[in-house]
C-alpha cells in the first residue's frame, strides 16, 4: 500500500477556532429545500440529532436524547427501520434509519458499521431510488479499525473507501454534494467494551490512536482524489477532548453542537450563504 495515503493531506482552515453560532433561523436559513443524507456510526447518529434539533429549537440536547439508540422518535424525528424494531445490539449488523421532515426540511440518518458493505450499497440503492439529496454525508472508521480484525488493514479500508466513494460519484455527483466527514478524535478508552474481543484489547488499546489517524489520513486522500468535499472534524476538535464521553468516542452535547456549527460553516462557504452576523446563546436542558 502506498504510506502516502497515511499522511493528511492538508489541515482544514475551517474555523480552526470558535464557530459563529447558528440560531435556529440560520439553521432553517441554510438547510431550507435541502435533502440531507448522514451515514456513518453512532458519533453520526448524534450529530444529525443535533442538527435535527436546531432546526427547531435553540438549546442542546438533553443527556437522554444524546444517549439513547434506536428509539421510534427522538427530536420529533422518526425510526423507519432497524433499531427498537429489531434489536438493539453492538453488532456490525446492527441497522437504523432514521428520517426528520418538516415542511421543507428533510433530513435523514443511516448506521452503517463499515466503510463499504452489502448492508451500506443496499441504503445507497434506496436513497438513489427514492431520496434524490442536495447534500450527502459519510462516514466510516472506528468500527472498521475496531472490529476490522487486529492489527488494522489500512489496505482494505483504503479500497473500501475508494469503493463507496467511486459509487457515490457516480450515482449522485452530478446534483449534489459530496462530503466526507472525518471521524473525530478517541481515546485509548474506546478499546474496551462491547466493541472489541477481549483478546484483541490489550494490543488495540496501544495501537488504536494511530490507526483511527491512519484511517482518516486514507479517507482524506481517497475521498478528495475523487471529488468530494471533506470535513476534518479529527483536527478541529483535538483541542476539544474535554467533552468527550467516558467511553473515549461519543460526546457531550456541547461537542455534537461544535460539531454541527463547524458543518454549517462549510455549508454556509459551498452555497456562498453568509455566516451570521452575531451568535447566539443556547440553552441547557
Amino acid at each position: 500500500m502506498d504510506k502516502s495515503t497515511w499522511t493528511f493531506a492538508g489541515h482544514d482552515t475551517l474555523c480552526v477556532d470558535d464557530p459563529i453560532q447558528f440560531g435556529v433561523s440560520a439553521a432553517q436559513r441554510l438547510l431550507w429545500g435541502k435533502r440531507v443524507i448522514i451515514m456513518g456510526c453512532s458519533v453520526q447518529r448524534d450529530l444529525y440529532k443535533d442538527i435535527v434539533l436546531l432546526l427547531q429549537e435553540q438549546r442542546y440536547l438533553t443527556k437522554q436524547e444524546n444517549k439513547v439508540k434506536g428509539p421510534k422518535t427522538v427530536v420529533n424525528d422518526i425510526l423507519l427501520d432497524g433499531g427498537i424494531f429489531e434489536e438493539l445490539k453492538n453488532d456490525p449488523l446492527y441497522r437504523e434509519v432514521r428520517e426528520y421532515r418538516q415542511g421543507e426540511f428533510h433530513v435523514r440518518f443511516y448506521f452503517i458499521t463499515k466503510s463499504f458493505n452489502s448492508i451500506v450499497w443496499a441504503f445507497v440503492h434506496n436513497i438513489y431510488a427514492d431520496f434524490h439529496p442536495d447534500v450527502f454525508f459519510i462516514n466510516s472508521a472506528i468500527w472498521d479499525v475496531n472490529r476490522g480484525g487486529i492489527p488494522f488493514d489500512r489496505f482494505a479500508y483504503k479500497q473500501n473507501v475508494r469503493l463507496i466513494c467511486k459509487r457515490l460519484v457516480f450515482l449522485f455527483s452530478s446534483n449534489c454534494r459530496l462530503i466526507w466527514l472525518h471521524q473525530p478524535p478517541v481515546t485509548q478508552k474506546c478499546s474496551s467494551g462491547g466493541i472489541v474481543q477481549p483478546a484483541d484489547r490489550e494490543v488495540l488499546k496501544f495501537n488504536v490512536l494511530q490507526w483511527i489517524e491512519e484511517a482518516v489520513c486514507i479517507a482524506e486522500n481517497v475521498a478528495k482524489q475523487l471529488g468530494f468535499e471533506t470535513i476534518d472534524l479529527y483536527h478541529l476538535m483535538k483541542h476539544r477532548l474535554n467533552w468527550i464521553a467516558k467511553d473515549g468516542v461519543h460526546w457531550a452535547s456541547e461537542g455534537y453542537r461544535c460539531m454541527s456549527l463547524l458543518v454549517f460553516h462549510k455549508l454556509s462557504d459551498m452555497y456562498n450563504i453568509p455566516l451570521p452576523e452575531e451568535g447566539v446563546q443556547y440553552e441547557y436542558p
